[in-house]
């Protein structure tokens, strides 16, 4: 008889959450199934992808970073915070020229890591780190940029304060593309690699804007 899963509490949801932070921020952990003795990802059991059927154990990737700051690709390249770590080894990211440091977001297949750099002055600006190098994303008359999401074609998604509420943008081998204007109420969350656009936004009179795809 084969056994359902179980079902958490609604109050118990939020503890297994909070746990799994945690862990994140105090080991940067990532699960791998354990026949790959530690490695990250494994081969997948049948073509439905039976992986509840195997073992997983954590592996300790020796840096800090909370969930919001983590990320993997399907190379089993980890970003968090100031770091990369591949197959055992760890190496800090470093900040770019000029700036006080740098945080990653998100790692494409490619391995290009986009992230927030902090100014000298404390704000937030867009970069890209590729093989070693830094580039900044330099935005006209904005005080701070967010990084959101990068596809693998290195189109980066981002939203900056050079409009108040922000205002969207896509970043490509320098050409920088203004969107739309957002509300307080919006919210930016990725990209795919054909270049749609995917966020929430809940319309508020005083505030338009004009959501949609844009490739």
């Amino acid at each position: 008889m084969s056994q359902q899963p179980r079902v958490l509490p609604r109050s118990r949801q939020r503890a297994a959450t909070v746990l799994v932070a945690a862990v994140a921020m105090s080991i940067g952990a990532v699960v791998g199934p354990s026949s790959t003795a530690g490695a990250v990802g494994g081969a997948v059991d049948g073509a439905a992808g039976n992986w509840a059927a195997r073992p997983y154990q954590a592996v300790d990737l020796g840096f800090a970073a909370t969930e919001w700051s983590l990320a993997i690709n399907d190379r089993g390249q980890v970003v968090g915070g100031g770091y990369r770590w591949q197959a055992g080894q760890l190496s800090p990211l470093g900040a770019p020229a000029g700036y006080q440091s740098f945080g990653a977001r998100e790692i494409n297949e490619a391995g290009t890591v986009l992230g927030n750099a902090i100014t000298t002055s404390g704000l937030s600006q867009v970069a890209v780190w590729q093989r070693g190098t830094f580039t900044p994303i330099e935005i006209p008359d904005a005080g701070s940029s967010y990084a959101i999401s990068i596809n693998d074609r290195g189109v980066v998604f981002g939203t900056t304060e050079v409009t108040s509420p922000d205002q969207s943008f896509l970043w490509h081998r320098g050409t920088l593309t203004m969107l739309w204007h957002n509300n307080a109420y919006a919210a930016q969350v990725g990209i795919n690699n054909w270049g749609d656009l995917v966020g929430e936004y809940e319309p508020t009179p005083g505030y338009p804007c004009n959501c949609r795809g844009a490739r």
